[in-house]
């Protein structure tokens, strides 16, 4: 048999893993859900990935849910892994055989740095209770067995750049100052963390619960209030990735501006914070902080800044983690 080694960033917005992302909510019943793309059969309930995510809570360890969105990218990791495998060799449509094969998982998850001394330690038990000694579950049509052997709990963000920290020759900021801030905006919260000789300062990170999703509902209300019409978090997101959208130009302005009002509220917060903007550079890492890319780049608080990764950029960094620890173990 084998084992598999997986990353998982249970965010506010998005689960993600190095090669899937679902949504961090879903719906709960006894019954199959009709006409869904995915969905979780465990201990005799069906979960069906929704794009109504749940609200934010800090201590996700008080329920099933972050297990359950675990489940989802675990599911999806291992095809995937089972895909590319086989594209190999033979491609087919059926990866059962080769998902078999797969009954041990060394799992790496992470937290703010903020909260690792709070929730560390829960976090791990959460995880090791939850899978027991092993759990079945069916995703789609696929059958997982699965025990787990490596749990992990390390800093997000750290664990993102931590992807090339020492890469020769590399002339991003982490390879080139040793003291930088590495900025996370997430669906619920803001992170922080202060690194110095690329080690975080877990003491002096921040977490402000000002993330898009928070942004979203300010920007709906002032657009329909403004305008007299309601927009989705896709259409935000579709203005502010400049991707094709046919709404009204006013209203995109007014999108716009309601995204630069609210990066310019976090950095002022921070400023008062004391973030030394002018003396120390940022890399803003993952997905989250690309939705302000103008704001950022017309920002003259900010001295020197880069964008690290993408919205999978710490799953990659977790699954990194557990691999290496594997190696050390052997």
């Amino acid at each position: 048999m084998e084992q598999t080694y997986i990353g998982v960033d249970v965010g506010n917005y998005d689960t993600k893993t190095a090669l899937s992302s679902t949504p961090s909510g879903y719906s709960k019943s006894e019954d199959k859900p009709f006409g869904v793309k995915e969905c979780i059969f465990y201990n005799g309930m069906y979960y069906a990935p929704s794009e109504r995510r749940f609200p934010y809570t800090k201590d996700k360890t008080k329920d099933e849910r972050a297990f359950i969105l675990s489940l989802f990218g675990i599911a999806k990791e291992i095809i995937e892994i089972c895909k590319r495998k086989d594209d190999q060799n033979e491609k087919q449509d059926n990866y059962q055989d080769e998902i078999s094969k797969i009954d041990v998982v060394n799992l790496c998850v992470g937290l703010p740095p903020a909260h690792m001394h709070m929730l560390k330690d829960k976090t791990i038990s959460y995880y090791k209770e939850m899978f027991g000694d092993g759990i079945e579950f069916n995703y789609n049509q696929y059958t997982f067995k699965l025990k787990l052997n490596l749990l992990l709990v390390v800093p997000q963000d750290y664990a993102a750049l931590s992807c090339v920290i020492g890469k020769k020759n590399d002339k991003t900021i982490p390879n080139v100052y040793k003291e930088y801030y590495a900025i996370d905006i997430g669906g619920a919260t803001v992170d922080v963390v202060p690194i110095r000789n690329n080690v975080p300062i877990v003491d002096e990170c921040i977490s402000l619960e000002l993330g898009v999703l928070l942004m979203y509902d300010k920007i709906q209300n002032q657009v329909e209030k403004k305008f007299g019409i309601s927009i989705s978090q896709n259409n935000i997101e579709d203005v502010l990735r400049e991707e094709p959208t046919i709404i009204d130009d006013e209203v995109v302005d007014g999108v716009k501006e309601g995204a630069a009002g609210w990066f310019e509220n976090i950095i002022n917060i921070l400023n008062q914070r004391g973030i030394p903007f002018r003396t120390s550079p940022v890399v803003f890492v993952g997905g989250g902080a690309k939705l302000f890319k103008t704001a950022i780049e017309k920002n003259t608080v900010i001295k020197k800044y880069e964008f690290f990764g993408n919205a999978n950029a710490n799953a990659i960094g977790y699954k990194k983690f557990v691999e290496r620890m594997a190696k050390k173990a052997s």
